[in-house]
């Protein structure tokens, strides 16, 4: 995977390999998807990214508001 896909022409192989990874996370959180949007329950970001992903046990989930 790039650091950044902004402004970057990325390989075919890339580009299959990030949509892989979203579909992924999309299942193991279980997402529902709807014409106005995607969902998923917050509080089940970091229990799935370790328990899957082999994401670090002391991750945690921090949100922002940047308005």
């Amino acid at each position: 995977m790039l650091p950044s896909y902004s402004g970057v022409t990325a390989t075919d192989e890339q580009k299959a390999e990030v949509a892989k990874l979203m579909y992924n996370i999309g299942a193991a959180l279980q997402s529902d998807y709807t014409p106005s949007g995607t969902g998923a329950t917050d509080v089940d970001v970091v229990p799935t990214l370790v328990r899957y992903f082999n994401y670090d046990p002391g991750a945690r989930y921090v949100q922002r508001d940047y308005t």
